[in-house]
Formats: structure tokens, sequence, C-alpha cells
């Protein structure tokens, strides 16, 4: 057997082989220093940022959004900011150890940063510079050498970040994963078919890809609530283009196996959905469990839009026929229900409500000396009125 050039690298490093590779294809496209910086943060990363609670109880990360905007949605390239910025208190990561100024303990409380975990990651970039380089002069690797590695996927004159990103891409084009339209599922890994979420450590915790978007990971841990996935990167999917192989025919097929949703939305006025939802969640989760037991491969989510004026139920192909039945039969059964119902619903995000009955007195709506302003919609006529904004 005889190792590759950039196998002969790797056996000389301690550092674990997907991250060699980064390093490996950071040295060709002239990035390395950047990458070395970008995994020693990633190896701190959970106690890097100070969080609070917010205000539905997650911890929040309170860092400024200067760090984490940009072209690239990436934890790496976040990290990366993060360390080149506070590199001005404290000079070259290879430099010696040095004592903490007043301004880089202002700087921390100021940007929400645990400077104590950037002072080893400045270590673990000094270390892990001085592993690679060694590692290239006991290979007896030359320069003409390194210019030789893999052509196919060199990377010429390139934005900083995009050079970065592919230099990490080589590393873990295995964990290349989609959203699966689904937030329930979350993502699903294209390789392995597993799903997962962001970690709330990670900044775009709250973030979903585009169609046009891929994702890949550095760092997968298991919980008690499922997997989560801690350093992500958003990418285009044409980036993939740039790849041959084995494992990019494989991601190629198992996309087409594990992506194929569809989409029903039910318009009604913004009281009529969260009437509804409130209505028949309990019987729609029981449905969509019945669904799941039937058909692992049956996936269903029911949502109310973001615009707040429909109802929209998002599902695999093969269940197109008894989602349609069903929620027509909801539909229909809510018309019915209401048209029987005297009932005042609140408006979500305003100081009205509906009444979902003719004849209401005010007497029966206000206490003694009290009175309001009333807008009257008719619904007499038909209920499917309440589906339609008035």
């Amino acid at each position: 057997m005889k190792l590759t050039t950039e196998g002969l690298v790797m056996m000389n490093m301690i550092l674990e082989p997907k991250k060699c590779k980064c390093l490996i294809q950071a040295y060709k496209n002239h990035c390395l220093e950047e990458t070395i910086k970008i995994i020693s943060v990633e190896s701190i990363a959970g106690i890097l940022f100070r969080f609070e609670e917010g205000q539905d109880g997650r911890r929040v990360c309170v860092a400024p959004k200067r760090f984490f905007e940009g072209h690239f949605k990436s934890d790496l390239i976040c990290y990366l900011r993060i360390f080149e910025e506070w590199l001005q208190f404290v000079g070259n990561y290879k430099g010696k150890k040095h004592f903490k100024t007043r301004e880089e303990k202002d700087w921390g409380n100021e940007n929400k940063i645990n400077i104590n975990a950037l002072h080893k990651a400045k270590l673990l970039a000094r270390d892990i510079q001085f592993e690679f380089e060694n590692a290239i002069k006991f290979s007896n690797i030359k320069q003409n050498d390194i210019d030789a590695f893999d052509d196919e996927v060199k990377l010429k004159e390139k934005p900083l970040e995009e050079a970065i990103l592919k230099c990490f891409l080589e590393g873990y084009i295995h964990t290349i994963s989609k959203y699966s339209g689904l937030r329930k599922v979350g993502y699903v890994s294209a390789l392995e078919g597993f799903t997962f979420y962001f970690s709330g450590s990670s900044q775009y915790s709250k973030e979903f890809s585009s169609t046009d978007e891929l994702i890949f990971v550095t760092q997968l841990e298991s919980s008690n609530i499922g997997n989560r996935a801690r350093n992500v990167s958003f990418i285009p999917k044409e980036w993939l283009n740039d790849y041959k192989g084995y494992i990019k025919d494989e991601m190629l097929k198992k996309f087409k196996e594990n992506f194929n949703y569809e989409e029903k939305s039910i318009p009604m006025s913004s009281w009529a959905a969260f009437q509804f939802k409130k209505q028949y969640k309990k019987e729609i989760d029981k449905k969509i469990e019945e669904w799941e037991k039937e058909n692992s491969k049956a996936k269903v989510e029911f949502t109310i839009a973001e615009d707040k004026k429909s109802l929209n139920i998002i599902y695999t192909s093969s269940m197109k026929k008894p989602v349609d039945e069903y929620f027509e039969y909801l539909k229909m059964d809510f018309c019915k229900d209401i048209k029987h119902q005297t009932t005042v619903v609140p408006i979500p995000q305003t100081k009205c409500a509906a009444i979902m009955k003719n004849g209401y007195q005010v007497h029966d709506i206000l206490l003694p000396e009290e009175f309001i302003t009333v807008q009257f919609y008719g619904i007499e006529k038909d209920a499917k009125m309440m589906f339609e904004e008035s």
C-alpha cells in the first residue's frame, strides 16, 4: 500500500483526519492561518459566548450581531471574525503568553465574549501551526508536491471567506445536509439519512436554509431530545459541482429520496387560523401520529403561516390524498361548527375580537359603565366567510 501525498502529511499529525484535510486544502489555497484560527476557536466554542435567558426561557447568545452578519451564514466565519478582532490586543497568535490588559477585559465585557477561552484557543493555534509545519517537514514533501494535490478541486482567486469554507467542506463534505421542509423533522443528512436540529450554541439555531442552500457541520452531538449540530455553515448547492466521486453521487441520489415534499395552504383570517389550531390541534396531532405509524416514511406538519393569514400543511408526496381529504373534512366541520357558536374570539396582535354569531347584545359583552366601539361583519349567509380576511 502506498500513501498519497496528503496521507503522508495526515500520518504525521495528531489532529483528526477531517481537520487535517481542511488544513492541507487551506495550505494549497493560501488561507492556512485563517483555517488554523477557526479550528482553534471551534474547540472552545462551547464556552466562548455568554448566554442570557430569553423571553421563551431558552438560552440566547448576546454577542454583537456584527460577528454573525456577512455574505456567508457560518459559525466558522463568525469564530474567525471574533478571533481576529481580539488579536488586536495580543498580537499574532504565534507570540508568547501575555498578561491581560484593561482594554482587553473591557472588550470582552462589552462584546459578551469569554477572553479566557480565547487565550486557550491562541495556545492551541500555536500548537497546530507547529504540528502542521513539522508534518510537512517530516513527510519530505516539496512545494511541487503540494501544488500537485488534487488539482480538480483547487481554488483559484476566490474571495477569502469562500475559499475558507470550501477548505472546510473538503473535510466535512460527508455532513452535507438540507432542511427537510418540516420543522419537527429539521435537517436531514444527505448521505446517512438521520435527522437533526441546530444546537442552541449555534448562532444560526433559528435559521432554515432556502431551496438553493445546503449546510455542512463540523460537530454533531446526541441528546435525550435528538441529534444536535454545532458549528453550522450555509453554502450554495452549486458548490457540490466542484466535487466528483462516490460521496457526491450518493448524496444526489439521497436528495431525490428524502426531500420530496408538497405544501397545502388553506387561506383564512388570522383570528380564524388561531381558533382552528386551538380547536383541532390535539386531533390533528393524533391523526399525524397514526399516519406515521402506518408508514414510517410519511411526514406531515401543520403550522400557521408567518403572515398569519393561512394554515400550511407540508407533507411527503405519498400523503397527498389522505391529507387533502382529512383537512377538507376539518374545514367543513369548522364552518359548520362556528354557525352554532356564540363566541368572542380575540384577534391576535390587535385590541379587537371577532364575534361568531349574529344577535349578540352589547349588554351581553360589557360590564356596567363600560363602552366600546364595535364593527360588524355579517356571517349569517355563509360561515365560510370566516376564511376570508375582512
